[in-house]
């Protein structure tokens, strides 16, 4: 299953908020690849360790 709805900045340049996902279980390779598909720059994945790593795709 995944969820989406507004993304949230609680950092100093308030940037706006805007949509997001979360795709339990997906694997990194995955992510990039849907990161990619759709023009992303970077994306937040966790393994099982549930530690956010910021991954550039581009």
């Amino acid at each position: 299953g995944h969820g989406d709805g507004p993304g949230n900045n609680d950092g100093p340049a308030r940037w706006p908020g805007e949509a997001s996902f979360l795709v339990p279980g997906l694997t990194e390779p995955e992510a990039r690849a849907l990161a990619t598909r759709h023009g992303q720059n970077a994306l937040l994945h966790a393994r099982s360790d549930a530690v956010p790593r910021l991954l550039l795709v581009r």
